[in-house]
């Protein structure tokens, strides 16, 4: 009976630690997708960022709500890959973030961006580094390692 009853237990054990094994690469292969959509999704981010770059001392307000309208949709799928990453990076990236949309929305609409460049630039330039800096997660695969 006590032969039994250790088999048993060990049984069980070894049972659990599988299970525990098991849990443990379902939560490094979910670890692994979620870090691969950040990426792609930051990879968006810093390209819809980049095309502001198209913009010059002519373009219109329009233009750049445009182009900031473009941006928000890339960044809304970044913020949604970063709700799970509890790092500060994904805090600044939100600081700048709104800084920058702030700055944009304060701008009158009949504004050139040449008369309006000033009032953006520190913001740009604060979220453009922001994007490009964050650190936590390796980006080989979409050829930016952050």
């Amino acid at each position: 009976m006590t032969k039994g009853l250790v088999a048993l237990v060990a049984i069980a054990a070894m049972t659990g630690c599988a299970s525990a094994e098991k849990k443990a690469e379902k939560a490094d292969a979910g670890s692994m997708k979620a870090d691969a959509a950040y990426c792609n999704d930051l990879a968006g981010l810093a390209s819809s960022i980049a095309a502001y770059t198209t913009l010059d001392s002519t373009s219109s307000v329009a233009d750049l709500k445009t182009a900031t309208t473009n941006m928000e949709a890339a960044y809304a799928k970044v913020q949604s890959a970063t709700a799970a990453m509890d790092k500060a990076e994904a805090k600044a990236l939100v600081a700048a973030h709104d800084a920058y949309t702030a700055a944009v929305a304060a701008i009158p609409g009949s504004t050139t961006l040449g008369a309006a460049a000033a009032q953006v630039q520190g913001a740009y330039t604060e979220y453009q580094s922001r994007v490009q800096g964050l650190t936590g997660v390796e980006c080989v695969a979409t050829g930016t390692a952050n």
